[in-house]
C-alpha cells in the first residue's frame, strides 16, 4: 500500500500510517483492493535535517557503481548550482530514451551503472534509486532519499 504524498485522510477502515510514513494494515491482503487517500500537498516532514539524518541520507555504499560515481562527479563539475546538476540528471532520463517497464532486464552487482549507463529500462524504483544515488555521488553531501515506489506485476 502506498500514497504519493503525505496522507492527510485515509478513507478506509483498518489502514494506518507507520513512523516511516508508509501505510499498513493488520488485515491479510490476498487480493487487490481499492482505498482512497487525500494527501497534504504542503506537508514538510522536516524543515531542517538533523545532523545525523543529513549524514545518513548523504552516504553511498563503498565500492559500488564506480562508473556512475565518476559520471556524477564530472557532471557536477560542469555546473555551478546544485539545482542545475539535478536538472542535468533529470534531462538525461528524457534525452537518452529511458523507458519504464514492468519487465526490466536483470541488473548485476553495480545496479546503477547497469541501469543508468546501460539498460535504461526499469521500474519507477530504478529511476528513483538511480537519481538518489547520482545526487549523493556528486560528492557535495546531498542528503537524498527515496521513500518507496510501485513495482509492476
Amino acid at each position: 500500500m502506498f500514497t504519493l504524498l503525505m496522507p492527510r485522510v485515509i478513507e478506509a477502515n483498518d489502514i494506518g500510517i507507520v513512523s516511516a510514513y508508509h501505510l499498513f494494515t493488520f488485515q491479510r491482503i490476498s487480493s487487490a483492493f481499492r482505498y482512497n487517500v487525500i494527501s497534504d500537498l504542503d506537508y514538510i516532514i522536516e524543515r531542517k535535517l538533523s545532523r545525523n539524518r543529513h549524514y545518513r541520507n548523504a552516504l553511498l555504499p563503498e565500492g559500488y557503481n564506480p562508473k556512475s560515481v565518476a559520471l556524477a562527479k564530472a557532471l557536477r563539475a560542469e555546473v555551478n548550482l546544485d539545482e542545475d546538476y539535478a536538472a542535468t540528471l533529470l534531462n538525461r532520463y528524457v534525452q537518452e530514451d529511458f523507458t519504464c517497464t514492468i519487465k526490466p532486464p536483470p541488473l548485476d552487482l553495480h545496479t546503477v551503472d547497469d541501469f543508468f549507463l546501460g539498460t535504461k529500462s526499469g521500474f519507477c524504483g530504478h529511476f528513483a534509486s538511480s537519481f538518489v544515488f547520482m545526487m549523493r555521488a556528486a560528492g557535495r553531501g546531498h542528503p537524498c532519499t527515496d521513500r518507496g515506489w510501485l513495482l509492476g506485476g
